[in-house]
């Protein structure tokens, strides 16, 4: 992604997990003037890379279970 720095490198953690999969955290560093555009590419790569790799999307869901009396 262009205008990331090098350094300090990229970090990835895992913020939670939830009932559609862990949170990431990814901090690509960069300029001030270059948030923006770095956000914004690091999103659509992400993206694009977890599609390419078969990944679905995550979607929420609830369960609603009915009883009779």
């Amino acid at each position: 992604i262009p205008n990331v720095l090098k350094d300090p490198a990229v970090e990835v953690n895992i913020l939670e997990f939830n009932l559609v999969g862990p949170v990431l955290a990814v901090r690509p560093y960069c300029n001030n003037n270059y948030y923006w555009q770095v956000y914004f590419d690091s999103n659509r790569v992400m993206s694009e890379a977890l599609t390419s790799a078969g990944f679905p999307a995550p979607v929420a869901s609830q369960n609603m279970i009915m009883k009779q009396n």
